[in-house]
């Protein structure tokens, strides 16, 4: 080729660049309509894979809801409601009295495979699905004693029900004071938390699928406890005087008092000690009942009853 002007192109210059530039105006159209459809087939299929449902035949059949359960009413979603007939299959048996677009609850389980025929005419379609599992669902939690206070473990006791009969476990958290606990655990025990702690408890229900709604007690607030005693009367008493060392103890640590309730003429008790004493008068043969009573600086109180009988050969305090 012989370029007789440098700055001006021939005419087969300007056809050859013309030839080239469709060609690659060609290549680039279908470099992109092949990236388009590459796009829409990956698209499809993660649309097709979010399905659980199967379809076959030239009607358009299809199951509600998406993933029935056990629980559910199961129906059909078709176009037409004249001239159609239906028939249901679980796991491969035909379900001879269901011949409508309703298969009712109660029918099939978890993990069935349940498949409706339909046919209009000389057309069929069907649509298959498997009845998923149903999570668990806590109904109630029992906190037990009914009497808590500080040094009394507590136990929770969940109710929960699943429609599949799955075995349902527990996975239970304490929480005081707004604290959580870490031990997954359903028992809190009685040194964790002191009166006047706010205690609740939450728990997941659990069956081999997953885990079911979150279930949290009210708020308790742990009540002042009532003082007990661990003494004992004694069983008897010589040289005419009684003397007993009535001892309480208390859970929350409160200062104690005692007194005399009911007690014979000139028996006392030390307040503070709890140290009872009582010199008999020596001609005294009689039965006398005494009631001690302990009390914290809340008002709590315990009682101790017990009598003396002084008929007996150096009396008894049974």
């Amino acid at each position: 080729m012989t370029i007789s002007n440098p700055g001006i192109l021939s005419s087969n210059q300007r056809l050859s660049i013309l030839r080239l530039s469709g060609f690659l105006l060609l290549i680039l159209t279908v470099l992109i309509h092949l990236f388009s459809c590459a796009k829409e087939d990956k698209d499809v299929s993660s649309e097709v894979h979010k399905s659980t449902q199967k379809f076959s035949g030239t009607l358009s059949v299809r199951i509600v809801p998406e993933v029935p359960r056990v629980a559910d009413d199961i129906q059909v979603s078709f176009a037409y409601n004249s001239g159609v007939s239906y028939a249901w299959e679980k796991n491969g048996v035909v379900l001879e009295d269901v011949t409508t677009a309703k298969l009712s609850r109660g029918l099939v389980a978890k993990h069935d495979i349940v498949r409706v025929y339909v046919r209009k005419g000389d057309e069929k379609g069907s649509a298959t699905v498997v009845i998923g599992n149903t999570l668990p669902r806590v109904t109630s939690v029992s906190l037990v004693p009914v009497d808590i206070h500080r040094g009394v473990d507590i136990s929770a006791v969940p109710v929960a029900v699943d429609p599949d009969e799955d075995k349902v476990r527990f996975q239970g958290t304490w929480s005081v004071n707004d604290k959580e606990l870490s031990d997954d655990t359903l028992v809190l025990s009685g040194d964790l938390f002191k009166k006047g702690d706010q205690i609740s408890f939450s728990v997941l229900p659990l069956d081999d699928e997953g885990a079911g709604p979150l279930y949290k007690t009210i708020t308790l607030s742990i009540p002042n406890a009532q003082p007990n005693f661990v003494s004992h009367p004694p069983t008897g008493f010589i040289s005419g005087l009684f003397t007993y060392h009535a001892k309480a103890l208390d859970p929350d640590g409160d200062p104690l008092t005692y007194s005399l309730v009911l007690a014979p003429p000139g028996m006392v008790i030390n307040a503070s000690t709890g140290v009872l004493a009582w010199h008999m008068p020596p001609d005294d043969a009689d039965t006398h009942p005494i009631e001690i009573v302990v009390r914290d600086d809340e008002g709590a109180t315990s009682t101790q009853k017990f009598s003396l009988n002084l008929s007996q050969n150096n009396g008894t305090a049974p």
